[in-house]
């Protein structure tokens, strides 16, 4: 296992900070009807990360994504059943 797989495994421990801050956002998302299980915030991390790795990238925190949640989440065209593809779709944009 190299560095990158354990970073990986911390971060998307249930318990994890990451995945705990991104959950709370849920309490400012949830009244427009966009809430994120702990498997979706799993699937916006480890894409996250390959696409930082893709683009040869570092990020030391997950602030970037937390941004596009807390941004995009007040969108009139962001759609329940597509937000975390779009979520993704953003980071990849972004990075």
């Amino acid at each position: 296992m190299n560095l990158s797989d354990i970073l990986n495994s911390i971060q998307l421990s249930p318990k994890s900070k990451t995945v705990m801050e991104l959950l709370s956002l849920n309490e400012k998302t949830k009244e427009r009807g966009l809430v994120l299980t702990p498997n979706d915030v799993k699937t916006l991390v480890v894409s996250r990360n390959k696409l930082l790795r893709d683009h040869a990238r570092v990020e030391l925190g997950i602030g970037v994504l937390k941004e596009l949640i807390e941004v995009f989440s007040t969108s009139p065209y962001m759609d329940r059943d597509h937000y975390v593809d779009t979520l993704n779709e953003l980071q990849e944009i972004f990075y």
